[in-house]
């Protein structure tokens, strides 16, 4: 390609040949500059306090469900209903058993000062610190405030701030009470560390009138002086407000769990003093850009944007499902070289398109049939077994009961004619599945199904992959089960379309197990599972791969998760 017919070559003719300075333009834009930068300013002290209160919360959360596990021990109750009754060494092992345990409670978040449990049966209390003692008057008023507002995690008393849970009797009383005093020092240092950077005066009020932390009295004198405009303020966000004739900006942020919100103080003029630094970069950028603007914006709509715009509609032809679109670049630059490589790509997609893609889905139709081929002999062996001797025992209502659910099985796994079918379809033929299991299995193993979202019950769904995920978890996760078998599945919404998770309590899927089943999943010779299949026929779906996803089960077993899209794969 000659130099002379290159775009750069013309940008910067055309660059030398501009001569009309923008420099006043780059002067009225300095006001704008300026209020722009207060304002990403202050978003990012915003995401600074969204994000300090987040973590406030996790952590405080996290200490909650800490709590909870131990409040609902058996341990505790024993403790407070047969301390009496066990011998001097019992009664230290278990109180010493719980004090460790509140110890550590109280070492997992660095907002906890001391963590107790008050027992109201035997009137003690056991403190992490102190060991077991006699309730005072004072633990007794704490205790009789928690019916005040039985449901709220955080609580307030003289000053200081409590995580609690409560066991309580059949009158609403706590019966026994897990408390947690959070440091208000510690909160005070986070609020100290959130005035770095632009300078600012921060607290936490706690349900709405109480002050749990401030970073200096400056911060309440702010909030006191501010009175009835606090009301207005929105549970998120900047607000402009006039506090002691000067004028403020006022950051919010709230946590419903811990009933608190996060105020920060900003003075306007100190956003200014920020700003007025940046004034000589501001002022040269504003210039050197706007310059360029004026000089390149006609040769870059004929030279780049027309060019690229023809680009942009091949594409959307492209997209839309016209594969014959070719585009025709007179100019020899570098679009010349672009426009070819498209042209080359599009002719060969085409090609995918009209040989290999069709391929693919003759093979994914013929997968599908393969499925419906594979039943399991076994499962015909056993349902023939149990039908003979339901009528064996004469249980006639039984046996028919089984037939009903035999021949809605067999009539959906003959059908060819549909390849989607809506969600709500395949799950009831899963069901019908596992009814038949079920009565195979009585007592030994039970499904657990979720309701489908309403929403949900109509996105097409591949025939015949929610079934077979079923009975592998019968066949190999629950193989060994005696008791206490269960198999839980799932619908939850996902972007557009809807994720489904099965999975069970079997305790023979090892970690190595797990592993080479999910590498199996990659492998391209070898038998064709049931897994296999759908796996791939979901991934063909998601246009990111991302349709089929084996984890293992909170419950202990295997879990298996699928991605249904609503349009075909599209998020």
């Amino acid at each position: 390609m000659k130099f002379k017919n290159s775009i750069m070559t013309k940008m910067l003719i055309m660059f030398f040949a501009a001569t009309i300075p923008l420099y006043a333009v780059g002067l009225a834009l300095y006001n704008t500059s300026g209020r722009r930068l207060s304002m990403e300013t202050l978003e990012t002290k915003q995401s600074q306090i969204e994000f300090y209160l987040q973590s406030l919360e996790d952590d405080l959360e996290r200490l909650f469900s800490l709590e909870t596990e131990l409040i609902n021990d058996s341990a505790v109750g024993s403790l407070a209903t047969r301390y009496d009754y066990f011998s001097i060494y019992e009664q230290g092992s278990r109180i010493n058993t719980l004090r460790d345990r509140l110890s550590g409670i109280c070492k997992s978040s660095a907002y906890a000062v001391t963590t107790s449990i008050y027992l109201r049966p035997m009137q003690m209390k056991l403190n992490d610190a102190s060991g077991l003692d006699l309730m005072t008057s004072e633990d007794e008023s704490f205790i009789a405030e928690l019916k005040r507002n039985p449901r709220s995690a955080m609580r307030m008393d003289e000053d200081a701030l409590y995580s609690v849970v409560c066991i309580r009797d059949t009158m609403n009383e706590p019966y026994y009470t897990l408390a947690t005093e959070i440091s208000r020092k510690k909160l005070r240092e986070d609020l100290l560390n959130l005035e770095s950077g632009v300078p600012a005066d921060c607290l936490i009020v706690f349900d709405g009138d109480n002050v749990l932390a401030s970073s200096s009295e400056r911060a309440r004198t702010l909030w006191k002086q501010a009175g009835s405009q606090m009301e207005s303020l929105p549970s998120r966000g900047i607000r402009r407000a006039s506090i002691g004739g000067e004028a403020y900006y006022i950051i919010s942020a709230y946590s419903p769990f811990l009933r608190a919100r996060i105020q920060s103080f900003v003075q306007e003029k100190s956003l200014t003093s920020v700003a007025s630094k940046y004034i000589p970069y501001l002022m040269g950028l504003t210039i050197a850009a706007f310059f360029l603007v004026v000089v390149l914006c006609n040769g870059t709509r004929v030279m780049i944007h027309q060019p690229l715009r023809n680009l942009m509609n091949a594409f959307h032809r492209i997209r839309e499902g016209d594969m014959t679109v070719r585009i025709d670049h007179r100019r020899s630059d570098e679009f010349c070289d672009v426009y070819q490589c498209f042209n080359d790509t599009a002719e060969k997609l085409d090609e995918y398109v009209n040989h290999v893609l069709k391929q693919e889905l003759l093979l994914q139709r013929a997968e599908i049939l393969q499925l419906q081929a594979q039943i399991n002999p076994h499962f015909l062996y056993n349902s023939y077994f149990l039908l003979r001797t339901m009528v064996k025992r004469r249980d006639w209502q039984n046996a028919e009961k089984f037939l009903g659910y035999m021949g809605e099985y067999f009539r959906y796994i003959t059908r060819n004619a549909e390849q989607l079918v809506p969600l709500e379809i395949e799950a009831q033929h899963a069901r019908v599945y596992s009814e038949i299991q079920q009565m195979r299995f009585g007592n030994r193993i039970r499904v657990d199904f979720g309701e489908i979202p309403e929403k949900l019950r109509q996105i097409p769904t591949p025939r015949l992959i929610l079934q077979p995920v079923l009975e592998n978890a019968f066949e190999h996760g629950m193989r060994d089960t005696i008791e206490n078998g269960l198999i839980r599945v799932r619908f939850f919404a996902e972007g557009e379309g809807c994720a489904i998770t099965v999975e069970d309590n079997g305790e023979s899927l090892s970690e190595q197990a797990l592993n080479r089943l999910i590498e199996s999943m990659d492998e391209v010779v070898g038998e064709v599972t049931a897994l296999r299949n759908i796996c791939h026929r979901l991934q063909l779906r998601a246009t990111d791969g991302l349709g089929f996803e084996l984890l293992r089960s909170p419950l202990g077993g295997l879990c298996v998760r699928m991605i249904l899209y609503d349009d075909e794969g599209a998020k």
